[in-house]
């Protein structure tokens, strides 16, 4: 009984670092990313453009990921920038045509090669390779692919904008989870340590 209890105390504190940490945060930013715009495309009746801006926020999320202001802002940029490329070109491609193909070649490891970057810039080049699959797909028949382009790429102005704006709320916040989860691991450490001067213990 005594062990259920210390389980369900260990369980409730993770829970709540979680819904404290910035994961949690970051999940909610995307949420409110993708959500919004197709909220307020219906709303309007422009349902397909709200679906570009939640694209290009799905694909400019995995780039967000631990590091400078900077160069979180940069990434943001860079995998809209790749999302807007890839669209264009797979609305001038045409998939039928035997040029296609060689073409379509170079582009994939065009953007596969820039993954030799680091961490960061594989998510990026994660990001172009899955806007240009999607740019087969025939998912809006009311817009042409050079203004779906074009929204994409307002649509990653509007996830950076987000971003942007929690980290002027909260500037601290990435920082104060890493010393926290340092502190805690120290702590844990010291434990085992003092437990070594033990002269019973394993």
């Amino acid at each position: 009984m005594n062990y259920l209890k210390i389980n369900f105390k260990e369980s409730y504190k993770e829970f709540i670092l979680f819904l404290k940490s910035n994961d949690f945060t970051k999940a909610i930013i995307l949420v409110l990313g993708i959500i919004v715009p197709i909220g307020i495309g219906i709303y309007v009746g422009y349902f397909e453009i709200g679906l570009a801006f939640a694209l290009v926020a799905l694909l400019s999320s995995p780039s967000d990921v631990t590091g400078s202001f900077r160069n979180r802002n940069f990434g943001i940029l860079l995998s809209a920038l790749f999302a807007v490329i890839a669209s264009l070109l797979g609305g001038f491609l045409n998939p039928l045509d035997w040029i296609t193909i060689p073409i379509l070649g170079v582009i994939m490891f065009a953007f596969s090669y820039f993954a030799v970057y680091g961490f960061r810039a594989s998510l990026i080049s994660f990001s172009g390779l899955f806007a240009l699959v999607l740019s087969f797909a025939n998912i809006s028949n009311v817009l042409e692919f050079y203004e779906r382009a074009l929204f994409i790429g307002l649509g990653g102005i509007w996830y950076l904008f987000l971003t942007v704006i929690y980290h002027k709320i909260n500037p601290k916040a990435e920082t104060e989870q890493f010393l926290s989860q340092g502190l805690d691991l120290t702590s844990k450490y010291l434990e085992i340590r003092g437990k070594l001067w033990d002269s019973n213990s394993n």
